[in-house]
């Protein structure tokens, strides 16, 4: 699981996920991104931290851009990319909002 830089609530970043040694000689297809707050028993909480139309793709990498959060609080970003082969690969990442 990849850690991220620390945010502040007001903060709006993009996070990378890089799937390139993932995917050989495919790329990406479509991805999807979910984020879950690790204090409230992994409530879902992508409508509140992210826009998925803010989301980028490339061949072998998805920026997920990720607004809000509480103080204090930490959150596992998900993100679920599917390739053009048919396979998925999921990669996570800890997201802590000081």
């Amino acid at each position: 699981m990849q850690i991220f830089p620390p945010k502040a609530p007001q903060d709006r970043y993009y996070y990378n996920f890089e799937f390139g040694r993932d995917l050989n000689e495919e790329t990406i297809a479509s991805a999807e991104v979910t984020v879950f707050d690790c204090v409230n028993d992994m409530s879902d909480v992508t409508a509140e931290l992210t826009n998925l139309g803010n989301q980028i793709t490339s061949d072998i990498s998805v920026g997920a851009w990720i607004r809000g959060g509480v103080a204090g609080n930490s959150y596992i970003v998900r993100c679920v990319a599917y390739s053009t082969g048919g396979e998925y690969f999921t990669l996570e990442g800890l997201l802590l909002v000081r």
